[in-house]
């Protein structure tokens, strides 16, 4: 992560590390399927920008072995330094303030952190910079348009009198994203920025699933929506009442809805 106030989740709750948890368990397994399309193997450097809980930072230790190296940054590193591995060093790092070694890493990752950052052109170039020629970079992000709410039939469970609730209330919540510096369509947009920075044999993916209520990613839902709509309340978007409200929506049992599309880009340094 990175600037704190722009930054909407809290790494000072004791949830916190609770929903990075959570969000490692339930998309581990397709940012792992990215990561093994570069062919990263013993002896590659990596880099992991925004480190969160650690999972892919064990995952790539475990990878590059004893002969390759990972580099682990974070704002927060609390959770990254209860890794002990010796070919893993953590640091605690700005990507759009603090220097970075250049042409240095196989392979740079970041995982729901460009979303977030006003310079995210910045960041993401200083991460280029940070690739050796042929090196790769995977970048995953959200598209939160996907999050408002629309066809009924993509709602499963939920009332149809709660449909037009869920959208009004979204669509407020959504207006804090330029205020809070968030990019709520930059999933989308991956590719095209991995292109623009120059980059050879890019690809993409998008995924989303149906989450049901009271569900292991529907607490993850819950946690992450529950920081958002409070500071939506105290950004005056929402009222208490409206919040109690919108998170009814996620809560209340038998309900079923699609998450916002999560995509993955890829792409690789000339050489």
């Amino acid at each position: 992560m990175t600037n704190q106030s722009s930054y909407i989740y809290d790494p000072a709750l004791a949830e916190e590390h609770t929903r990075l948890t959570l969000l490692e368990r339930l998309n581990d397994p397709t940012t792992i399927n990215y990561l093994e399309l570069t062919g990263v193997q013993p002896g590659w450097a990596c880099l992991e920008v925004g480190g969160g809980a650690g999972s892919i930072v064990r995952w790539l230790s475990d990878r590059v072995g004893p002969g390759g190296r990972v580099l682990a940054t974070d704002l927060d590193t609390r959770f990254l330094e209860k890794i002990d591995a010796p070919n893993v060093e953590v640091r605690r790092h700005d990507i759009l303030t603090d220097e970075l070694e250049p042409a240095t890493f196989d392979l740079v990752h970041s995982r729901f952190l460009l979303e977030h950052l006003p310079g995210y052109r910045d960041a993401l170039a200083r991460m280029i910079d940070g690739l050796r020629p042929g090196g790769w970079i995977v970048v995953e992000d959200v598209d939160f348009a996907g999050a408002i709410f629309g066809d009924p039939d993509q709602r499963p469970g939920i009332p149809a009198e709660a449909i037009p609730i869920g959208a009004e209330l979204t669509s407020r919540m959504m207006a804090m994203a330029p205020v809070r510096g968030i990019q709520p369509e930059l999933g989308r947009r991956l590719p095209e920025l991995l292109v623009e920075h120059g980059l050879e044999d890019v690809g993409a993916e998008g995924h989303t699933n149906l989450v049901w209520s009271l569900s292991e990613q529907s607490e993850l839902g819950r946690l992450s929506i529950d920081q958002v709509t409070k500071a939506a309340m105290n950004a005056g978007l929402l009222s208490e009442e409206d919040r109690n409200r919108y998170m009814s929506l996620f809560t209340e049992p038998g309900r079923g809805t699609f998450t916002p599309l999560r995509f993955g880009a890829w792409g690789r340094k000339p050489a």
